[in-house]
């Protein structure tokens, strides 16, 4: 059943299943017409009439429980892979805690991990089972998490990186349910039982002494409830396999994102068009989904960014055309082609408001990137990021 869902789509499979339940019921009237002509004089409607109350009841009370079961298990997928990305986020951000050479190191690990989880792992579990690349994403990540050592005196360091390794834990119990419950489904025996329930409740519901459109009407309407109801079990008993299934992109929002920044730069779509920025439209508190927040200054004709990413910085000027173009750096070292760079920002309206977005490289040379977007946050600036400003030497240059 999985590998139908994965390689047909769900509405396809509704229609067929649906609609040939619904022809099969049918023909099955008109057949019951032809073969037993005399069927509503004969005893049959008595003897259904006496077992349909009983069996309709006890019908409905499985397949009620076996949709509150499915339910149950797709809404737990939810909530597990929710609770997954959240302690990977608070790993995230207790990160951002210790040393910069640390953790670059350890969010390189946490992407990797990140990316295997949403990427080959997602596409496996369609299939009930678990990837490789991500069991060897997660040791290396613990590998990382083992090799660093703070010092004793590192005092909130050390916290954080206790909290760390003990969301670490947390994230890998997640990932153990979520892929127990990709490859969980119903006991055959359930599975069997619905479809032959399905046929009987369809015979003993077929009403002879009904007048013949009413009957086809009653059967028809009888045959799409009940194969639907059935489709909905299995539809939702593979959380994760089918066109309804449970999505990656908690993997993808909060703290995560800036680990799906966009490699190519944003183009122009229909609706959209780009305006000219002015030097002072970049003043004030910004924030990135993949970069964080950044706050601008204006001093004279530059503008001074800072943010908190390896203790960024931004200087650079909005040209004639328009478009900010600038030089970012940040720790370690401050040098190109891997902790500095140009970067460009363009302002484009559209009917969702204003946004502008942001392009930048490693270095001189190779391609821009995308996805340094910025959305205004505005309000005062953070007080851990102001004094930033107040050194000159974290400001670099293109060279």
């Amino acid at each position: 059943m999985r590998s139908l869902l994965n390689s047909v789509p769900s509405a396809l499979i509704v229609l067929t299943v649906v609609g040939g339940t619904i022809g099969l019921a049918l023909g099955g009237v008109v057949a019951a017409w032809k073969l037993f002509p005399n069927l509503a004089e004969g005893p049959f409607e008595d003897m259904a009439d006496g077992l349909r109350v009983v069996y309709e009841l006890v019908f409905a009370l499985i397949l009620a429980f076996v949709i509150a079961s499915v339910l149950d298990t797709f809404s737990n997928a939810e909530a597990t892979v929710a609770d997954e990305a959240r302690t990977l986020a608070h790993i995230k951000r207790a990160n951002q805690a210790l040393p910069v050479e640390q953790q670059l190191v350890l969010d390189e690990g946490l992407g990797h991990y990140v990316h295997a989880i949403a990427g080959p792992e997602w596409e496996r579990m369609r299939d009930g089972r678990e990837s490789a690349q991500a069991a060897a994403a997660l040791e290396t990540l613990y590998a990382l998490y083992q090799a660093y050592d703070p010092p004793p005196a590192a005092g909130p360091q050390a916290e954080y990186y206790r909290l760390a390794v003990e969301q670490l834990d947390e994230a890998s119990s997640a990932r153990r349910e979520r892929l127990g419950l990709s490859s969980n489904e119903l006991p055959s025996l359930l599975r069997t039982v619905l479809p032959i329930g399905a046929v009987l409740l369809l015979v003993l519901e077929h009403r002879p002494r009904m007048a013949r459109r009413a009957q086809l009407v009653h059967m028809g309407l009888l045959a799409a409830v009940v194969s639907f109801s059935y489709l909905l079990t299995v539809l939702l008993d593979y959380p994760f396999a089918g066109d309804v299934s449970v999505s990656n992109e908690p993997f993808k929002q909060g703290a995560l994102a800036e680990f799906w920044s966009s490699d190519t730069p944003h183009e122009l779509g229909p609706g959209e068009r780009q305006e000219a920025l002015r030097t002072g439209d970049l003043v004030g508190v910004w924030n990135s989904a993949s970069f964080g927040l950044v706050v601008f200054r204006q001093d004279g004709d530059e503008v001074r960014g800072v943010y908190r990413l390896a203790q960024g910085t931004v200087v650079g000027s909005v040209g004639p055309d328009g478009v900010f173009r600038g030089w970012w750096c940040d720790l370690p070292g401050r040098q190109p082609d891997d902790h500095a760079g140009d970067v460009e920002w363009r302002l484009v309206i559209s009917s969702d408001g204003e946004i502008v977005y942001g392009s930048w490289r490693n270095g001189t040379t190779e391609p821009f990137r995308g996805g340094w977007d910025l959305e205004r946050v505005g309000g005062p600036e953070p007080p851990d990021l102001a004094p930033r400003f107040d050194d000159p030497a974290a400001f670099c240059r293109r060279p």
